[in-house]
């Protein structure tokens, strides 16, 4: 999860975040607060894969920015931070696709049930859909997206999933995974 959001609001928001994925899933969630679009940027080169963004559209260029980073992430959800002085043209629109609008000054009791909302859905989600599987490693639960799975390898008792900047390993053989994709 990315969370894009400046000063201590954003502090706020990514401890928040970080108490209600501990308390409501044992998966293992990568949560990253950026402070910049320059810092967006950055991890966006390192790191394709999204499935929650929280952003922060006041700044200028940060519609242009969520929209390209829609673009790469087609099915992540999105959590807009707007000014409620803002034209919702700006920001309601397919481009962007929000699973949620909040408004500035953030009241963390509605982030709070917002991103309840998020990691639920994540719980309910099929791993036996054909596009997305779930794999145990030793920090946890991890959700890769098939489509994004370069090649699978297998060594030393472990199978790799292997995507464009990362690797999973989990204890696995490749006949078994054979059988279950």
């Amino acid at each position: 999860m990315l969370t894009y959001n400046a000063g201590e609001e954003g502090k706020q928001l990514y401890e928040e975040t970080r108490n209600q994925v501990a308390y409501l899933t044992e998966d293992k969630w990568n949560i990253v607060l950026v402070q910049t679009l320059q810092e967006v940027d950055a991890y966006l080169n390192k790191n394709k894969l999204l499935d929650v963004i929280c952003f922060d559209v006041k700044q200028e260029d940060a519609i242009e920015r969520i929209e390209r980073i829609r673009e790469e992430n087609k099915k992540a959800y999105i959590i807009l931070i707007a000014s409620p002085k803002m034209s919702p043209i700006k920001y309601i629109k397919p481009s962007i696709m929000a699973a949620s609008l909040i408004f500035h000054p953030v009241k963390l009791e509605e982030y709070r049930k917002v991103i309840q909302s998020v990691v639920k859905q994540f719980q309910n989600e099929k791993a036996d859909d054909g596009e997305l599987m779930i794999i145990e490693t030793s920090d946890g639960k991890q959700r890769i997206p098939l489509q994004n799975v370069m090649y699978f390898e297998a060594k030393i008792k472990k199978v790799y999933a292997c995507l464009e900047t990362e690797e999973y390993g989990y204890y696995d053989s490749l006949e078994h995974l054979m059988i279950d994709l």
